[in-house]
């Protein structure tokens, strides 16, 4: 999909988009596939979404067909089974078997009907459905809430109670461009899961390839992105980010070089206070004025606020007292060791490129000004990065498993 594709419920709304990555060779086709579909749950409409990344390499040569073959079996399976279903979770759970098992005989079907070229051969592929291998991450997002399963790599963010969170567990096993895949005979147990009810007030979620994440400098760039999607579909509308959403993608395929590929689903409730304070926030903020309140109306006992911030004060003092203690005269420790190479070193809070971010706020190596687009990447050290998947260093199944 090349553009974006933009639909809406009473509930949520959604756009997908998907862009060839820049280091791909001539003739290296986009790796990834993207597929929404609405249809209709026990509690209204329920959208489903999945995203597929092929793997690359040279014997992975067709992994653009088995992206394609993923999104479209899973979307397929998971609409077959939700209908008089109240609990998308566990449909996902029962249908994964089915989306592996279909996966496999669409494949085999493809190689028979298309056999693999002396080309094909020579760069590896033994006709299998190793040529096919790809990643898949579906969702069903409704007013159950979210729920996922996941196989390799990817990412599934989800704004619940106002903070950004990534719900699917990690895979200790995912390191060092190796990857689950499809294409494993381990794939149905390699899936994981979750679920973010309702009662956690998901209101964003998005769904994407690795391309993306690895186009940003920082390790943690998701939470600032999450930040700033929120507050930009306030201020700007959804219609807005639909229609931005490719040309963030396109910059993240530049910089990053690997192909990219996301789904943003964004729930119709999303309201301006609930970006700009978080549930949590609001609530404490709420419990510290109420007394604030009746004290200063009856002339009663000081507020708890006054109270609190003597405390607080009286707890500052001790922490400085402490630390003077600590740091005077008679203390036996060697001091720090200096760097042997100062020109190397890099401080916990300025990313390789030198440009320096918040330390408290963690955000992602974007630039966090008011205005700056979400979703633009800042390039990596050295130029173009990404998993280099066409180029001798591609994502892979597990070693031994294939």
């Amino acid at each position: 999909m090349s553009g974006a594709t933009t639909t809406g419920t009473s509930a949520w709304r959604a756009v997908s988009a998907s862009r060839r990555g820049s280091a791909h060779g001539e003739g290296v086709p986009n790796q990834d596939a993207v597929q929404v579909r609405r249809v209709a749950g026990t509690r209204g409409d329920v959208w489903i979404v999945a995203v597929a990344d092929g793997h690359g390499g040279a014997r992975y040569v067709r992994s653009d067909v088995g992206a394609r073959t993923a999104v479209d079996v899973a979307v397929r399976a998971v609409a077959d089974a939700l209908p008089d279903r109240d609990d998308p979770a566990a449909v996902l759970r029962e249908v994964v078997p089915r989306i592996v098992e279909e996966w496999r005989a669409h494949v085999a079907a493809d190689a028979r009907e298309h056999p693999f070229t002396e080309d094909e051969r020579a760069r590896g592929s033994d006709g299998s459905a190793t040529a096919y291998g790809a990643t898949l991450l579906v969702a069903v997002v409704g007013g159950h809430g979210v729920a996922v399963a996941q196989v390799g790599d990817g990412d599934a963010l989800v704004r619940s109670h106002g903070f950004a969170t990534r719900p699917v567990p990690g895979d200790d096993r995912l390191v060092a461009g190796e990857t689950t895949s499809l294409c494993l005979d381990s794939a149905v147990d390699d899936f994981r899961y979750a679920v973010v009810p309702d009662s956690a007030e998901p209101d964003l979620v998005l769904l994407t390839t690795d391309g993306y994440g690895n186009s940003f400098a920082q390790a943690d760039w998701w939470h600032g992105l999450v930040d700033d999607l929120a507050t930009f579909v306030v201020r700007s509308g959804f219609d807005r980010v639909a229609d931005e959403l490719p040309g963030w993608l396109e910059e993240s395929a530049r910089v990053g070089g690997d192909d990219v590929s996301a789904v943003l689903l964004v729930r119709d409730s999303l309201a301006d206070d609930r970006v700009l304070t978080p549930p949590r926030t609001r609530e404490l903020a709420e419990t510290s004025e109420e007394p604030a309140v009746a004290g200063a109306a009856t002339g009663g006992p000081p507020r708890r606020a006054g109270l609190v911030a003597v405390i607080a004060a009286a707890a500052a003092v001790l922490g400085v007292v402490a630390t003077l203690f600590l740091l005077g005269p008679g203390r036996s420790e060697a001091p720090p060791v200096e760097p042997t190479d100062p020109t190397t070193s890099l401080t916990p809070t300025q990313p390789r490129d030198g440009t320096p971010t918040s330390e408290g706020t963690k955000k992602s190596d974007r630039g966090d000004t008011e205005g700056t687009s979400p979703g633009k990447p800042k390039k990596k050290e050295g130029g173009q990065g990404g998993d280099g998947k066409d180029d001798g260093g591609p994502a892979k199944p597990l070693s031994g498993q294939e």
